[in-house]
Formats: C-alpha cells, structure tokens, sequence
C-alpha cells in the first residue's frame, strides 16, 4: 500500500502476477475499486509523516479483518 504525497487519503494496491491475493476484492472491501491485478480505496483521514505508522497498523488490522 502507498501514498501519495502526504498529506493524502489516497492508495494504491497493486499485486504481482504470480501472488495469491484479490488486490481488487480487498480494495472493494475497504470502499474502493480496481481492476486487473490492483485498486485502490481512500482513508478516513489524510495521511502524514505522524500518522503514518498508526494508519498503517490500521490498514493491516482491516487487512486481518478481511481474511476471516
């Protein structure tokens, strides 16, 4: 997952080929959308140099939530 310049609420999500995971899906799951092999979805909040750490366990906490 990235970001764009900070401050932002936009991500990308982009899967290799040969790796078993709906890049798609998982965007779709989190409000967003894509096509092929990668997607993307906006954060609640923008993201910056301070919070980054903390959005990123929340995204990967959401990630967990996904797989169950």
């Amino acid at each position: 997952v990235s970001a764009f310049e900070s401050p932002s609420r936009s991500h990308l999500l982009i899967v290799k080929d040969e790796v078993n995971f709906d890049a798609v899906d998982f965007c779709k799951y989190l409000g967003g959308g894509g096509r092929g092999n990668g997607g993307g979805f906006c954060w609640d909040e923008a993201i910056t140099e301070k919070n980054y750490g903390r959005v990123l366990g929340d995204i990967v906490e959401r990630m967990k939530m996904y797989f169950l």
